[in-house]
């Protein structure tokens, strides 16, 4: 009997011992399975938007029309040497120059300049403007003052709607126009003034099209993620050399995440 009660306590403890085994080895298997799983960051998201307010959060292109004009846009520059009739370019002396001055402007200030009269190109290094119609009547003399304007305006918002913070952004402009105008979006790293355009911080250009589609990889614009449910926005300028021909600027935002996310920011899929 004793002989007996040994085996099978002995046969007892083994098959104690393979059930531990087997419990260790199913164990094993499943933290290999759960350390091999990819992470998923489902709540990490990306997503900046163009719209008409600091509310918005729709993803479609967003559409600036209906420029209005800004007050007081306008500058004056002194010409080199005289211009003869029916040129249809003016040189400005250095200390005036061409800054401020963009394709679609209209000219003015002198009976020689046909009224009408815009700037279709722009040549810095020589401090040229070409007229897109010839100067008639007579010579432009020595500095002579002519007189630029034609500004048009509208301010719309780009949003970070999600939780990621963005350095930089890309962005996609298509111009629609009739006429020969230029378009230009401007951030300020203050606050706008809308009715004038002034910009009590830093006014930065983040994109320049002409008629067509124009696109910038990396803007310098800063957007934080949205915290605690309040989106992080930027008030965006879109400057409009002049108001003919109807025109519009299709503007649609991308974020690369090699380029515009963070560089401190690491995200997994």
């Amino acid at each position: 009997m004793k002989r007996r009660s040994v085996c099978l306590a002995l046969s007892l403890a083994l098959l104690v011992i393979d059930a531990g085994q087997a419990d260790l080895a199913s164990a094993s298997q499943s933290a290999s399975a759960i350390n091999d799983a990819p992470i998923s960051v489902s709540t990490a998201k990306w997503s900046v938007i163009a719209g008409a307010y600091e509310t918005s959060t729709s993803t479609s292109s967003y559409v600036v029309s209906a420029f209005s004009a800004v007050t007081g846009c306008q500058t004056n520059k002194q010409t080199l040497g005289s211009t003869p009739t029916g040129s249809s370019t003016i040189k400005f002396t250095v200390a005036s120059g061409v800054t401020g001055l963009t394709i679609g402007m209209t000219v003015s200030g002198n009976s020689r300049i046909v009224t009408g009269t815009t700037i279709t190109a722009i040549d810095v290094a020589t401090q040229t403007i070409t007229l897109s119609a010839p100067t008639s009547g007579g010579s432009i003399s020595n500095s002579s003052t002519i007189q630029f304007a034609g500004c048009f305006h509208k301010f719309f918002s780009i949003n970070n709607i999600g939780n990621i913070d963005v350095a930089t952004i890309g962005i996609s402009q298509t111009v629609t126009t009739s006429g020969n105008n230029q378009i230009t979006l401007q951030s300020c790293s203050g606050t706008w003034t809308t009715t004038t355009g002034a910009c009590s911080g830093t006014v930065t250009q983040l994109i320049l099209t002409n008629s067509g589609t124009g696109s910038v990889s990396q803007a310098p614009l800063s957007l934080l993620g949205q915290n605690a449910g309040v989106t992080d926005t930027a008030r965006i300028r879109a400057l409009c050399t002049t108001n003919s021909g109807s025109p519009t600027s299709t503007v649609s935002i991308s974020i690369n995440n090699a380029l515009n996310l963070r560089s401190d920011m690491n995200t997994m899929s």
